[in-house]
C-alpha cells in the first residue's frame, strides 16, 4: 500500500454578516468524510479540523488532511470562508488547484464539488464531529458491493458476508480486532486512537479483486479507518499489520518523506513475525545471501524492489532501532532522515554498520523457509 499525504494549512475563515448564528455554526472538532476521484480505486479518505467554531460572531480555523495514491507534496489551501450554509476553500493536492464548494444538508453533512478548470471534477462529503463513527471512504464502497453481518465492539465495527453466516463468528471477529489494536497501539507508545475501526472480512483474494481491482492479502485506507482482510480474517499477523497502518497514522500524524520504509517497516513488525520466523533472522539470511538493500536504496528507492525483501528487511531495521533508540521511529516518521540521524546520535551510514552488526550476529534462517516466504507470504 502506497499512500502520500496532502495537507491543506490552516486559514482563517470569513462569515458572512447577517446570517443566522444557530444555522451558521460549524462544529469545532474532527471532521470525517471522502472524495471520489475518477480513475482511483476507491473514495479516498479525508479528514479537516475546525480549531474553533465558525458562526456569524467569531472567525475559526480549518485544515484539510487527505491521504491519495498520487505521492502528494504538501498542499497549501487559501481563501477559505463560511457563511453559515456554504464553506469555500481553495486546495492543491495535485497540480491542478482545485476550488471546493461544500454545502451543508439535512444531518450536517457537507457535500459538494471540488473542481479546477482542465481536470475531472471531485465530489467531496464531509461528516460533522458527532458522526465520526459511521462509515467513510472505503468502507462506503465496501458496504454499497455486499450484504453483511455486523458486530460492534467498543471502537471498531466488523463486517463479514451475510453468506458466511454461521461459518465465521463475528463476535470472535471483533474481540480479536479489539486485542490487535491494543497490541498496535502499545507498540506505538499511544494510549488511544478515537478513530472508529471498519474492519470487513472476505472470503478470498478474489473477493479483494472485485472490490479493489488487485488480489493482495489485506488493505487499508487510514483515513476512513477501514481495513479488509481475506481469509475471513484469520491471520492475527495480517489484521494487525493492516490496523496499524491506520493506528500509525491517527495517532502519529501524517508521516515525513520518504515514508514508505517506516510505514510498512512498523505495520510489518506489528505483524509479530512471518513463518514464525524472527525478522533480524530473516534479514541475516537476506545478508548473507546477498539480497539485503543498501539502506539508502531501501529508504529512497522503494518501489523498484520486491515486497518480500523491503518489508521483512524495514520490519528488522524498525524492530533493532525502537530497541536500541527509543523514541527514534516517531522522529523519523515526524521529522524524516535527519531526524532519525539526530535520534541515533550519529550519520546514517554510522546507523547502517550498527545495525548490520547486530543482524551479522543473528543467526539466519535456511533456504527452505525463504523460499516457503517467497511462495506463500508470511500468513
Amino acid at each position: 500500500m502506497s499512500l502520500a499525504t496532502a495537507l491543506v494549512a490552516i486559514a482563517p475563515l470569513a462569515c458572512s454578516p447577517g446570517a443566522d448564528a444557530a444555522s451558521a455554526s460549524l462544529e469545532a472538532g474532527r471532521w470525517t468524510g471522502e472524495v471520489e476521484a475518477p480513475g482511483a480505486l476507491h473514495p479516498i479518505g479525508v479528514e479537516y479540523e475546525v480549531a474553533r467554531s465558525g458562526t456569524t460572531r467569531e472567525s475559526g480555523a480549518i485544515a484539510v488532511r487527505s491521504l491519495d495514491f498520487a505521492g502528494l507534496p504538501p498542499a497549501p489551501g487559501r481563501h477559505v470562508s463560511w457563511d453559515g450554509r456554504t464553506l469555500r476553500f481553495r486546495w492543491q493536492p495535485q497540480r491542478a488547484e482545485r476550488t471546493c464548494v461544500l454545502e451543508r444538508q439535512d444531518g450536517g453533512a457537507l457535500v459538494g464539488i471540488c473542481g479546477a478548470e482542465g481536470v475531472d471534477d471531485w465530489r467531496m462529503r464531509m461528516l460533522p464531529p458527532a458522526r465520526e463513527a459511521e462509515p467513510t471512504g472505503l468502507a462506503i464502497q465496501a458496504i454499497a458491493r455486499g450484504e453483511w453481518q455486523r458486530e460492534a465492539s467498543a471502537l471498531a465495527m466488523v463486517y463479514a458476508p451475510r453468506a458466511d453466516t454461521g461459518r465465521v463468528d463475528v463476535r470472535e471477529l471483533a474481540r480479536r480486532v479489539e486485542q490487535a489494536r491494543a497490541h498496535d497501539l502499545a507498540l506505538l507508545e499511544a494510549e488511544n486512537v478515537a478513530r472508529t475501526l471498519h474492519v470487513f472480512v472476505i472470503p478470498n483474494r478474489e473477493a479483494m479483486r472485485e472490490l479493489l481491482g488487485r488480489p493482495s492479502g489485506g488493505y487499508a485506507d487510514p483515513m476512513s479507518g477501514t481495513v479488509v482482510l481475506t481469509d475471513h480474517g484469520r491471520s492475527t499477523g495480517v489484521m494487525r499489520h493492516e490496523i496499524m497502518h491506520v493506528l500509525s497514522m491517527h495517532a502519529w500524524g501524517p508521516p515525513a518523506a520518504p515514508s514508505e520504509w517506516l510505514r510498512e517497516g512498523i505495520a510489518t513488525w506489528a505483524a509479530g513475525d512471518c513463518q514464525r520466523a524472527n525478522f533480524h533472522a530473516i534479514a541475516a539470511h537476506m545478508l548473507q545471501r546477498g539480497r539485503l538493500l543498501p539502506l539508502d536504496e531501501l529508504f529512497g528507492n522503494w518501489f523498484a524492489h520486491p515486497d518480500l525483501i523491503t518489508y521483512l528487511q524495514a520490519a528488522s531495521l524498525v524492530e533493532w532501532l525502537q530497541s536500541t533508540h527509543p523514541g527514534a521511529l516517531r522522529a523519523a516518521w515526524r521529522d524524516g532522515l535527519p531526524a532519525l540521524s539526530t535520534a541515533t546520535g550519529g550519520t546514517l551510514p554510522e546507523l547502517e554498520r550498527n545495525w548490520l552488526e547486530y543482524v551479522r550476529d543473528t543467526p539466519p534462517i535456511d533456504d527452505a523457509l525463504w523460499q516457503q516466504m517467497d511462495d506463500e507470504g508470511c500468513g
